[in-house]
């Protein structure tokens, strides 16, 4: 820390216009050679641009979305110095960055990279341009998929079905994308794709499930085993049976997947030491940054399938990149198919009606377009938001009054409360929220019950932060808990019967993971444990000293609440407008966070800062979607 306050002006912490110590860093190590005073200025406060883009999630700067702005100089924040138009600009960047020896920054057309985002979006557009080459079936393998087929999707007659021609297409294409909203079929064609998949090999291939968080992995395996159990009930099949036996169920964080640990750089698993499996699919996508996606194609061997599944339009993984939304972009149209992928289809169902999507070259990006689950008025709002409409999707919202809080989730719709109504009925709603869980008689019942209703916020601290929001409503839950602590410990006193906790850290000891929620709740002899699911459904305990960190979980983020459904979901968004809090109100965020409920939502904010946060997009300067393109063309013309 001495080192980056001795290189900024007056040595203060942070400067203004949201400039860290960081950024000052970045740009003396990347801007001290000799340049004229001007130029130099202008350069160092270009770096600096690029280091604050990094930070919040971008991979690259865009020139053209700051050339001629004027901005605070990182100098001396009381002077601005004017950006020269983007005719000007471009050339003075290409010139500064020939003169880079070292290479560490790098111009890509009207990007501006540091040399390790260049490089990742580079690797990660090769390794999806390597796997583009569509891999033919045999006669017999047909032969064996014309029995399983029929039970995979029974109704024949249906004439576009994406699910299907998702399922169709994994079965050809080394690199697929599986992409749509909730209750549009993911998890449904992710065990349909395992069950062909294991056909056309025998039952030989060796298949790795994985997702980037704890949760996200379990909820994977809970939902294929559900759905092949509910295939095999229904259909009394020897071959369809055998497949079922060996689809994998248990998926695993892709942490642990890589052998990552929190304290070292390399990972177990790379180009020396891949990973053995023939096929990896990866549950929600959308939370996968860009250096983990490269460390995961990396340790991949090169005949090794991969196929991402998650919604695009959800939030963007925390760290920088938004790959899956930039993989989805990079296709020139959603859902088309090449002539030899659609004679494929037909091969396997005649009745498939596409004919109207061939296009030359083979798309990878399949999105499932019609909600199965998800409908009503969540649906309704969900999309008004998605596209942009934000005054819609407000005046659809039903208005509630001090008199409807005692029937809030009565109805299935899309709520909105005023923030000094939801003030003023603090403890109301705490209790209509939060009352099946305090009446719950059992961990099994208190577990279920607390999936009843979840508060969701973009923030962790402040007012309607999550640390506040869960002190406020353990107050009430304190004074409803049915058991008391009786352990006597005074590092065990914040906890007590009734409490959810969310996992915040991997504990593979304990097979715990973060994102993972438990109950805590006495024990045969009244000691309180920490009581978690298993895979089998039961419950399993875990001493209350083991736990790794966690947190009460009322009220969560709604970056932690992806990968997890509620019944009911209230929706908490600040009304500040300090530079901190008001970037987080996006209309991904609002999507993600209305998407976790199955039944209703409730927003609490102003109208200006749902429509504020409807019209501003999480949208992450990136150029993957063109390296893949200008990498296809070039395997196009060398094939030719």
């Amino acid at each position: 820390m001495k080192l980056i306050e001795s290189i900024m002006p007056g040595g203060r912490k942070q400067l203004d216009n949201n400039i860290e110590p960081i950024d000052w860093y970045t740009a003396k190590v990347l801007s001290d050679y000799e340049l004229d005073d001007a130029t130099a200025v202008l350069w160092r406060n270009i770096v600096i641009l690029l280091s604050q883009a990094q930070r919040q999630g971008h991979t690259c700067l865009d020139l053209t979305a700051f050339a001629g702005r004027t901005v605070q100089n990182c100098d001396d924040s009381s002077v601005e110095i004017n950006i020269p138009p983007y005719e000007k600009l471009q050339p003075l960047v290409a010139s500064i960055c020939s003169r880079l020896t070292d290479a560490l920054i790098i111009l890509d057309e009207t990007r501006l990279y540091t040399k390790r985002y260049w490089s990742f979006e580079q690797e990660l557009a090769a390794a999806i341009c390597q796997r583009q080459k569509l891999h033919s079936l045999s006669s017999q393998k047909y032969d064996a998929l014309a029995t399983i087929w029929p039970l995979l999707f029974p109704d024949t007659t249906a004439s576009e079905d994406w699910q299907q021609v998702a399922t169709a297409a994994s079965l050809m294409l080394p690199f697929c994308i599986v992409n749509g909203g909730p209750g549009t079929g993911k998890t449904y064609t992710v065990a349909r794709i395992l069950l062909a998949l294991q056909t056309v090999a025998n039952g030989s291939l060796d298949i790795q499930l994985a997702a980037p968080t704890g949760k996200a992995a379990q909820r994977l395996g809970e939902s294929i085993a559900h759905t092949v159990e509910l295939l095999t009930a229904t259909n009394n099949d020897p071959t369809l049976a055998k497949m079922a036996q060996i689809v994998p169920t248990q998926a695993v964080t892709l942490h642990r997947l890589l052998g990552i640990s929190p304290f070292e750089v390399s990972t177990k698993r790379n180009q020396s030491q891949p990973l053995e499996c023939d096929v990896l699919i990866i549950d929600e996508a959308s939370m996968v940054d860009l250096a983990l996606m490269v460390r995961t194609v990396r340790a991949l061997k090169p005949a090794c399938q991969l196929i991402l599944v998650g919604d695009a339009d959800q939030l963007p993984a925390i760290e920088s990149g938004n790959v899956l939304e930039a993989l989805v972009g990079a296709q020139t149209a959603t859902n088309v198919v090449c002539e030899d992928l659609l004679k494929h289809i037909h091969r396997l169902n005649p009745n498939l009606l596409l004919d109207t999507r061939v296009q030359p070259s083979q798309s990878f990006t399949f999105t499932l377009q019609t909600s199965q689950r998800f409908g009503g008025e969540l649906a309704a709002g969900a999309q008004l938001i998605r596209s942009g409409d934000g005054q819609e999707a407000w005046n659809r919202q039903i208005e509630l009054n001090s008199d409807q809080l005692p029937s809030l989730f009565n109805t299935q719709s899309v709520f909105r409360l005023s923030p000094s109504l939801f003030t003023h009925n603090l403890t109301l709603l705490i209790q209509q929220c939060f009352q099946p869980l305090f009446s719950a008689a059992s961990a099994r019942e208190a577990l279920d019950a607390s999936l009843f209703c979840r508060w969701l916020t973009p923030v962790k601290k402040g007012r309607w932060g999550v640390e506040r929001l869960n002190q406020q409503i353990e107050t009430v839950a304190r004074q409803r808990a049915a058991r008391v602590n009786q352990t006597g410990s005074s590092a065990l006193a914040r906890f007590y019967a009734g409490q959810p906790i969310l996992v915040l850290e991997n504990n593979y000891a304990n097979k715990l993971y973060n994102g993972d929620v438990g109950i805590v709740w006495p024990d045969e002899k009244g000691n309180l444990k920490a009581w978690f699911d298993t895979d089998m459904g039961r419950l399993r305990s875990v001493n209350l000293s083991r736990l790794p960190s966690v947190q009460s979980a009322y009220a969560m983020t709604i970056h932690k609440s992806q990968g997890s459904e509620f019944t009911n979901v209230m929706m908490i968004l600040p009304d500040t407008t300090s530079d901190q809090q008001f970037s987080l109100n996006c209309r991904e965020l609002l999507y993600t966070g209305l998407t976790r409920g199955k039944y209703s939502c409730a927003f609490v904010c102003e109208e200006k800062v749902f429509m504020d946060a409807v019209q501003s997009r999480q949208q992450r300067f990136s150029g993957l979607s063109e390296h893949i393109r200008k990498q296809q063309t070039h395997i196009s013309k060398d094939e030719a």
